[in-house]
């Protein structure tokens, strides 16, 4: 048996105690210390990230000299943004590499899980299920058509291979079109969803009476905007890090006062690393002012997709459940009169010294 030792965070916050896990399963959960621990410190289920644009994380390291115009829609507006212009260009293998790569680093900085908005069409869709294979993560793959307009067959052909339709917002789009990608999604018993006043505000009405599953961002919704997304229950993603690129800022504080429940992502691979303890950090900075408060910040990032997929529970540890956790190694942190304040407030930089999901166990050297 292996074991991992600290303080094991609740729901009512962390407590001294130690896992003892085994072939992938949660075999022991006890109190006080282990001097045998493979990783000591504070000891977390791993989170999920609910949003994601792998496809362009091979973009990462040549937009870093980027001199064009860095606004979301030069960059990343379907079909002539920097980023679509760049994955038709792609080679298989650099698109494949590049979401493999981001996958393998998400599993090694704590996340077990993923929601990914894949490009493309089919091709795309394969290049991710090529990619993720043997990774171990969870992923919630999202589909949309290669082009801007509805076809029936398309759409059922994507729909036999992915878990839902995702499209980049109502503006793109003829309105009666994506009325029908999203009516054919939900009959078949899929997930739909769309960008939502991300770079303006759109209109909130037509964007529910799509009756998406989730929503994504929602930057510059006013507050009967989150009224009626809360009224609605749908729960949203956000992604603070790779918003603060743009100057854009989710108002996340305000998302739960009404009651939304908020999951939290990296978004783009290129311009945003998926580590969810940056997204954590990022998300903390810009809410604690209004009153957000540390256990909540974190529910975002461990919790919040439940509501996405309709899958309840909270944050334990118990015996029989799948060992998926993972460690952070800050003395400061550990030895702080309130370990979750200081988590949020400095994770970004923080040390994962180990992993462990069902694909086995991945410890820093």
């Amino acid at each position: 048996m292996q074991y991992v030792s600290g303080k094991l965070l609740t729901e009512e916050g962390f407590v001294s105690g130690h896992l003892g896990f085994e072939d992938g399963i949660i075999r022991e959960v006890g109190k006080g210390p282990r001097r045998d621990a493979l990783a000591k410190g504070l000891v977390l289920p791993l989170m999920f990230n609910a949003h994601t644009h792998l496809g362009d994380s091979f973009l990462r390291r040549r937009f870093r000299g980027f001199r064009g115009e860095r606004s979301i829609p030069a960059l990343f507006a379907p079909p002539s943004g920097f980023k679509h212009r760049e994955l038709r260009r792609a080679s298989r293998r650099a698109l494949v590499g590049g979401i493999r790569n981001a996958l393998l680093e998400m599993r090694r900085t704590g996340t077990g899980g993923f929601c990914d908005f894949r490009e493309g069409g089919l091709p795309g869709l394969a290049a991710m299920n090529d990619a993720r294979c043997g990774t171990g993560l969870r992923g919630i793959v999202m589909g949309r058509p290669a082009g801007l307009g509805y076809d029936r067959e398309e759409v059922d052909a994507l729909l036999k291979v992915c878990d839902g339709i995702a499209v980049s917002a109502i503006t793109d789009w003829e309105y009666p079109e994506l009325q029908k990608l999203a009516s054919h999604a939900l009959g078949a018993g899929k997930l739909f969803s769309l960008h939502a006043s991300e770079v303006f505000r759109e209109s909130i009405d037509k964007v529910l009476d799509l009756r998406p599953s989730f929503l994504v961002h929602l930057t510059k919704a006013e507050e009967f905007d989150y009224e009626r997304v809360a009224v609605a229950g749908i729960p949203v993603a956000v992604c603070p890090a790779a918003n603060a690129f743009f100057g854009l800022r989710p108002r996340i504080d305000l998302m739960r006062r009404f009651g939304i429940d908020v999951a939290l992502g990296t978004d783009n691979g290129m311009i945003s690393p998926p580590r969810m303890l940056a997204a954590v950090q990022a998300g903390w900075e810009i809410s604690r002012q209004g009153g957000l408060r540390p256990m909540e910040m974190l529910r975002c990032a461990l919790t919040g997709f439940r509501k996405i997929l309709n899958v309840p529970g909270g944050i334990s540890f118990k015996e029989g459940a799948p060992a998926d956790l993972f460690v952070v190694d800050d003395p400061g942190m550990y030895r702080a009169r309130d370990p979750a304040a200081a988590l949020v407030a400095r994770c970004g930089a923080a040390a994962v010294s180990l992993a462990s999901s069902r694909s086995g166990v991945w410890k820093e050297r």
